[in-house]
């Protein structure tokens, strides 16, 4: 766990691996956004059989070993299959403390929070780490209204976790974040569907550094 937990502190580009966005492609894409040096990424598979879930967590954990740490978006029992690093939750799935009882002290955890009262108890419930958003209008969070850059500060400052600005980020807004001088993100469809991954993956890291 020291080992995760230092290389989850030193990580700037967090990507996510949506299958709803990458379709009958997402293990090809997987492979690409892994070796062009993400330092986490996650598994978000939210309709799909458990199964087929697990199957394509297995095959993202051997891709990533020794080169990223690898999360699974929810579903604690494939990540736990799986061999993943790490689970990360909403605030409508399992609560952090049940979580943690499950997945033992080896294993990270973290929260999806859209203001700081929900940091505040995603660290104090025993988080690793929080996800901050949306920051920008996205559809994967539609539901969730945008938080704004200075809730975002303000939640970076209150609190000790590695947290990561999440949400309709891309290249041409970037620049808004970096103006508060928020290094760690969390990248989705701005990755994922990018026609040269590693060019992509290769521009955010030059500004996230």
């Amino acid at each position: 766990m020291i080992w995760k937990k230092r290389q989850l502190k030193k990580s700037r580009l967090y990507a996510i691996l949506d299958k709803d966005l990458c379709g009958g492609n997402l293990l090809p894409i997987a492979r690409k956004i892994i070796d062009s040096g993400v330092d986490i990424i996650q598994l978000r598979f939210k309709n799909g059989e458990t199964r087929d879930i697990l199957r394509f967590a297995k095959v993202l954990r051997r891709f990533s070993r020794n080169k990223a740490l690898f999360i699974v978006n929810d579903h604690i029992d494939v990540a736990l299959a799986s061999g993943a690093d790490g689970v990360h939750l909403g605030q409508e799935d399992t609560p952090i403390e049940i979580a943690r009882k499950v997945v033992g002290d080896n294993f990270l955890i973290g929260v999806s929070c859209h203001n700081l009262r929900q940091a505040k108890i995603a660290q104090k419930c025993g988080a690793d780490y929080v996800g901050i958003g949306p920051m920008f209008a996205t559809s994967t969070k539609a539901k969730e209204p945008v938080i704004g850059l200075k809730v975002l500060k303000e939640i970076k400052r209150s609190i000790r976790l590695p947290s990561f600005a999440l949400g309709g980020i891309h290249l041409g807004n970037l620049p808004k974040i970096r103006q508060y001088d928020i290094n760690t993100i969390a990248v989705g469809k701005a990755i994922c569907q990018a026609q040269d991954i590693e060019e992509r993956v290769s521009r955010f890291k030059k500004l996230l550094n």
